[in-house]
């Protein structure tokens, strides 16, 4: 139903501008029970409202709309909806982690989405709209994003997540790994575009090395555009050569390099050397027409859409001018599996909505890319903007027409994780339930056929959006085969699939197994054993993953423990254990080491460095050694609190010597009695009589017994000592 021409919609907007909110309560129960799903409409008045200064009477209306989208709505229309409830009825915290929910739920690919809502505030008490804000920034520093650390590490990509220190993991240049808090990485490492040409060099040198060979002029600009100040042919020459031009090639490179790069709109001579520049709007729109390919159409119109939108509201002359560049822009070469031409398509078609441009033609363009359907589905899944995605769907739907749930099937086998968020509602929403449930069969039955539903599947399964989708189907069943799929059968492992299968495990096993430990409950014990039989026999795991799993089946099933591999807690060297009081001190002396402490060592070095000869710089000198001490020590830390577990009731032993324990011991050779207790390293205090259970005199009476005498030492002196009373420290 358009709202153009419609007069319920036009009188509930006009009560909402007039802040009519008694009376449009009722107009709008009884006009939002006609039409529920006209979700943009109904936010829409709620803006209106907002407007008028009736914010909370505002949140209150969309209230009304929550059960339905709840149960019918996908997650994005879930974000949207709590988004504004929440910012406009901030004292209700229940909006609030229903927001977070629905967050977590719409990105839930993503392996940072926890880290980030803790790290926003979402679930604390900042504003809403200061929340939402933040992690539309963490999302540049998501999982397969890349960062620039500039005083040291340099250029990195985030690799993962560490669930139990809650941090991210990030790999620089040379593959040196490290791990950082959010908000550490939001204050030290800048977010750089995959198309960064240090990004290249690094991580996809051999996609640097064609574009050195088969467009220079791009290459160098991109150093330029990154460097922004004027460069000799030195400067550029240290950026490139070695790695990516031998030195041997460099001085005829760079003869065609300079020319070509003099040739582009963005690149000009100042005295002796080149600089980068931004060009204006109609530098750029005649950049755009002269550039021969529809990467470098996007890669332009991306930056002068961007310029756009932080100056303000985008003028509609300009952007009738770049409507029919970008169409053009689509037609320019691009190789079979670049997205280029469709995102250039899909912008245009953003633009002529917005500004009610003719649009014959680009509804044409549209219809040919979507009439080649397997490069429409390919394309679309490396799009990687879900805005753009939705949109897609949207005009593919439309050129379908009655055929669209079947086309939609048949490009399953082709869509990436992020798609299928967007394909599997619709399916669902069109009544086929039944086709879906016959292709994720075929998936476990056949598992090259369709993994990445498979591994869809194992997200979703157990929601109440997918139910109709999973009828029949064990949540066991698609865990065992998500874990099969890597295996390889008898042949070499398909890489892919091995990739995919790991990925299943690490989401199994973060945060200790939580996830697994709630199917492992849900299974008999001999459904529980036959799974447990099936793992152990998968090669593809780390031996992390397989340790967690098993780890698993042993707490939840004590006839499933392999008690010959259980050591005794003080002997095992893979945990360290303490209180929660211990694991909380020593995150924040991590907390002060990375948030404090190495920002400032990264200045200290910064400032040193500019006192100039560095052969013979003292303050140079030491401020490398002490960063390199404080990153070693960094590292450590997260080692260290990787491994710790918090000490519990489940360690202590009736009448035995355990890690816990509150022990009394008698001198043999004096009568004198003392008493010690025994917890981890973060809480020892030898004025308390708190011993780290891992010290010598500790690890003495560790598994001994109530009157048992312990020939040990303290203090230097070899002494005996008679237990007399153990009882619990927790």
């Amino acid at each position: 139903m358009s709202k153009a021409n419609d007069p319920v919609f036009d009188e509930l907007f006009n009560l909402a501008r007039k802040a009519a909110a008694q009376s449009l309560e009722a107009k709008f129960k009884e006009a939002f029970a006609a039409a529920p799903d006209r979700l943009d409409d109904w936010l829409r008045i709620a803006e209106e409202m907002k407007n008028t200064g009736k914010r909370t009477q505002a949140g209150n209306l969309l209230v009304l709309t929550l059960d339905h989208y709840e149960k019918n709505g996908t997650p994005e229309q879930r974000v949207r909806l709590h988004s504004f409830v929440a910012g406009a009825l901030e004292k209700d915290r229940n909006h609030r982690l229903a927001l977070a929910r629905a967050l977590q739920e719409h990105h839930a690919e993503s392996p940072a989405i926890e880290l980030f809502l803790e790290a926003c505030g979402l679930r604390a008490d900042t504003p809403v709209d200061a929340a939402i804000a933040d992690l539309q920034r963490m999302w540049d520093y998501d999982v397969g994003r890349f960062v620039h650390h500039a005083t040291g590490w340099g250029t990195g990509l985030i690799s993962g997540v560490d669930a139990v220190a809650r941090e991210l993991l990030i790999r620089f240049e040379n593959d040196r790994e490290h791990s950082m808090p959010v908000r550490s990485a939001l204050q030290t490492l800048k977010p750089v575009s995959a198309d960064d040409w240090r990004v290249l060099k690094h991580f996809k040198a051999d996609e640097l090395r064609t574009m050195c060979a088969q467009d220079p002029g791009e290459a160098v600009a991109r150093v330029l555009r990154q460097l922004s100040r004027p460069a000799d042919v030195a400067t550029v020459r240290g950026c490139l050569e070695g790695a990516i031009i031998p030195a041997a090639q460099w001085s005829r490179f760079w003869s065609v390099a300079r020319k070509a790069a003099l040739q582009r709109a963005d690149v000009e001579l100042q005295g002796t050397k080149i600089v980068w520049r931004k060009v204006n709007a109609d530098d750029r729109l005649v950049a755009m027409k002269t550039v021969m390919t529809a990467r470098q159409v996007l890669d332009l119109a991306g930056t002068m859409l961007k310029g756009i939108h932080e100056r303000g509201s985008p003028d509609s002359k300009v952007m009738g001018e770049l409507f029919p560049v970008l169409c053009e822009g689509a037609r320019k070469h691009a190789a079979g599996d670049d997205s280029s031409p469709i995102e250039l398509l899909l912008l245009a078609d953003e633009i002529a909505e917005q500004h009610q441009l003719p649009r014959v033609a680009l509804d044409e363009q549209l219809r040919q890319q979507f009439a080649e359907e397997r490069a429409f589905i390919r394309r679309l899944s490396d799009l990687g903007n879900p805005k753009l995605e939705r949109r897609a769907l949207d005009r593919f739907r439309e050129a379908s027409g009655a055929q669209y749930a079947d086309r939609l099937l048949a490009l399953l086998p082709l869509a990436g994780a992020r798609l299928l968020d967007l394909l599997v509602p619709e399916l669902l929403d069109a009544g086929r339930a039944v086709d879906l449930r016959t292709a994720l069969n075929e998936a476990m039955r056949k598992l090259d056929s369709l993994p990445e539903l498979l591994v869809f599947a194992r997200r979703r399964i157990g929601q109440p959006r997918f139910a109709a989708m999973f009828e029949g189907i064990e949540p066991k069943a698609v865990v065992e085969r998500c874990l099969a799929m890597g295996e390889g059968q008898g042949k070499a492992p398909d890489l892919r699939l091995r990739a995919l299968q790991r990925q299943v495990a690490k989401e199994l096993s973060d945060g200790g197994g939580k996830e697994f430990r709630a199917l492992v409950k849900g299974l008999t014990l001999a459904n529980a054993r036959l799974l447990k039989r099936k793992i152990e026999m998968l090669r593809g795991l780390t031996e992390h993953t397989h340790i967690i799993l098993m780890q698993v089946f042993g707490e939840v099933f004590k006839e499933l423990a392999k008690k010959e591999d259980v050591l005794p807690a003080h002997l095992d060297p893979t945990v360290i254990w303490c209180t929660e009081a211990g694991i909380l001190k020593r995150n924040t002396e991590y907390e002060h080491l990375t948030n404090v402490d190495l920002p400032n060592i990264f200045a200290a070095v910064g400032r040193a460095a500019a006192f100039g000869d560095l052969s013979e710089n003292a303050e140079y000198t030491a401020a490398l050694e002490e960063r390199s001490r404080l990153t070693k020590r960094a590292e450590e830390m997260v080692e260290e609190i990787r491994r710790a577990k918090t000490i519990t009731h489940s360690l202590l032993k009736d009448g035995e010597v355990t890690i816990g324990t509150v022990v009394q011991v008698r001198n043999v050779a004096d009568g004198e009695k003392r008493e010690f207790t025994f917890l981890g390293p973060w809480d020892a205090d030898l004025d308390k009589g708190r011993l780290d259970y891992r010290a010598g005199f500790a690890r003495s009476l560790m598994g001994r017994h109530l009157g048992d005498i312990v020939a040990t030492e303290l203090g230097g002196k070899a002494m005996q000592f008679e237990i007399v009373s153990i009882r619990s420290a927790l």
